[in-house]
């Protein structure tokens, strides 16, 4: 059950590039420019109408965006609560092992 386990034998890492292959890489990088996701214009400039309900839905977007962000910020603060409710017990489960190890050591000598 608490074997040592065998060493694996890997395959050596690949060898570094060389200048040259640096050189062409920066030569042929490119960055794509991302395009906007969602664009509003107006047809018609003169359209006050047009324009009050692009602004309304500006306003929708903006609070939506806000709701979002606090759920998010809600689920970061639960992991973070998680993340630490795990840290504790992987520690208590280690001091338990310790515990135990030491009383095995005990009773065997």
């Amino acid at each position: 059950m608490f074997r040592k386990k065998s060493r694996v034998q890997s395959n050596p890492p690949p060898a570094p590039p060389t200048a040259e292959e640096i050189i062409e890489d920066l030569e042929t990088f490119h960055i794509p420019k991302k395009l906007p996701v969602r664009t509003r214009q107006i047809e018609d400039k003169s359209n006050l109408e047009e324009w009050w309900n692009m602004f309304e839905t500006f306003l929708q977007d903006l609070s939506d965006m806000k709701t979002t962000k606090t759920t998010l910020n809600g689920y970061k603060i639960s992991l973070e609560s998680s993340q630490l409710e795990i840290e504790t017990l992987g520690k208590n489960i280690e001091n338990d092992i310790e515990e135990n190890l030491e009383k095995t050591k005990s009773v065997l000598s």
